[in-house]
């Protein structure tokens, strides 16, 4: 009994042995790069009576990405997220974006083009960008009214 478990602890140091040697060891421990797409607030504005919101993608996957205009409005709400429904027949280019592996590109939609005015509140914008999907919060704020002199 104790020869064969001496050759048992035997075979396990040998193949330990063997696995370290041929590099595999390493190939485990080794930590890989997390390929992912984030979306960066940069502004909210209105000019000339259309809403637009700004923001950055990055790319940082090992692959080329590519994106249209389209992208989907939620208002943020104490019970979660509600959908904002599109207009009928709302703006659509076609056009396609493409952001190069490890870049970035500012991102800039005219909500005005998509959605009727948006009112003061919170919402999440989320855009598919290849296989991924990045999403903005920001903030509509309440417009400020002028002081009148009386």
């Amino acid at each position: 009994m104790k020869s064969m478990v001496l050759k048992l602890i035997f075979s396990a140091l040998f193949w330990l042995v063997m696995f370290v040697a041929s590099g595999k060891l390493k190939e485990l421990f080794k930590k890989e790069k997390i390929e992912a797409l984030t979306a960066d607030y940069i502004q909210y504005y209105d000019r000339d009576g259309k809403q637009y919101l700004k923001f950055t993608i990055k790319n940082d996957t090992s692959a080329e990405v590519c994106y249209n205009t389209e992208g989907y409005l939620s208002l943020i709400t104490p019970n979660g997220l509600t959908s904002v429904p599109m207009k009928e027949h709302h703006a659509y280019s076609g056009a396609s974006f493409f952001i190069a592996p490890g870049d970035m590109m500012d991102y800039e939609i005219c909500l005005s083009d998509y959605y009727d005015p948006l009112p003061p509140g919170s919402y999440r914008y989320n855009k598919t960008v290849g296989c991924f999907a990045v999403d903005v919060d920001f903030t509509i704020p309440a417009p400020h009214k002028e002081k009148s002199s009386r």
